[in-house]
C-alpha cells in the first residue's frame, strides 16, 4: 500500500457530500462522522500560514461543526487577526449541528474575529430571525466587522459599513438578469470574486477595507456578483475564468 494511503487511513476517512435539488433549491447531505476534515490541529499548520497569509477566508459550513477543527480554525484566525484580512462566510448547515447552542457560539466567535462577513439572507433567517437588515447590520458591525455583505439571490447584494456617529453606510448592487441553471456554489463563487477584487486593490487589512471608497466597493461587489451569476448559469458549480467575467461585465 502506498505511504500516502496509509497516512490517510491513519488520519481518517474522507467526508462524503451529496447534493440534490428539491423545489429548485439545493439540499445537502454529509457523511462526516470522525472524518479527516474534522480532525485538524493548529500545530499541524505550517509556519508559512502565519508568516505569509495576507487574506484568510473561513467558510463556516462543516468546519465549525465538530471535532478539533473548529478550534483549529478559530485559533488560526486569532493568530492572524491584525496581520491579515480575515473573511468569514457562515454558510450555515443547521441540520448537521449536534449542539445548536455551541454551533451558534462558534459562528458568533468567528464573526467577532472577522473583518469581512459575507452572509446569505437564508443564513440570516436562521442566525438572526425576525430582525431587519438595519438591526442585523448594527449587531454584526458592532462586533468590529469592517464590512458586512448580504447576498440576496435575485434581489442582489446589500453591503453595510461602519459609520461612526451615525447609521451604517449602505450600498445595494442589483442582481444581473440571467437564466439560472444551478445555484450550487454561487456563494463560494461570490466570495472568491469579492476577495480577488479586494486583493487586486491591495485591500489586505481591516483598515484598508474600512477606508475603501464607496465607488471602489461597488465595483468589487459588481465583479463578485458577475462571478456568482455566471456560475449559476451552468450546471455543476463551474466558476468562470477571468476573461469570461470581463466579457460578461462588458456586455
Amino acid at each position: 500500500m502506498r505511504p500516502d494511503f496509509v497516512l490517510l487511513e491513519q488520519r481518517g476517512l474522507t467526508t462524503l457530500a451529496f447534493v440534490a435539488i428539491e423545489g429548485g433549491e439545493p439540499v445537502y447531505t454529509f457523511y462526516n462522522n470522525g472524518t479527516a476534515d474534522t480532525l485538524m490541529q493548529i500545530d499541524e499548520f505550517p509556519s508559512a500560514v502565519f508568516a505569509e497569509t495576507r487574506i484568510l477566508h473561513c467558510v463556516g459550513s462543516v468546519s465549525l461543526l465538530g471535532g478539533s477543527t473548529p478550534q483549529a480554525v478559530i485559533a488560526t484566525a486569532e493568530r492572524l487577526k491584525g496581520q491579515a484580512l480575515i473573511s468569514f462566510d457562515p454558510n450555515i448547515r443547521a441540520n448537521m449541528a449536534h449542539d445548536e447552542a455551541q454551533y451558534r457560539a462558534l459562528v458568533g466567535q468567528m464573526m467577532g474575529l472577522a473583518d469581512l462577513v459575507k452572509v446569505s439572507a437564508a443564513d440570516l433567517a436562521w442566525l438572526m430571525p425576525g430582525q431587519t437588515d438595519a438591526q442585523i447590520a448594527s449587531a454584526i458591525l458592532g462586533r468590529g466587522v469592517s464590512l458586512l455583505v448580504i447576498t440576496q439571490g435575485r434581489h442582489g447584494v446589500t453591503a453595510f459599513a461602519p459609520n461612526p456617529g451615525g447609521p451604517p453606510v449602505q450600498l445595494h448592487v442589483p442582481a444581473f438578469p440571467i437564466t439560472v441553471a444551478d445555484t450550487v456554489g454561487a456563494g463560494d463563487a461570490f466570495s472568491s470574486g469579492l476577495l480577488a477584487a479586494l486583493a487586486e486593490r491591495n485591500i489586505i487589512t481591516a483598515t484598508a477595507l474600512y477606508q475603501l471608497p464607496i465607488a471602489e466597493l461597488e465595483q468589487a461587489l459588481r465583479f463578485a456578483s458577475a462571478v456568482a451569476a455566471i456560475t449559476t448559469t451552468r450546471a455543476g458549480s463551474n466558476p468562470p475564468t477571468r476573461a469570461e467575467v470581463e466579457q460578461f461585465l462588458a456586455g
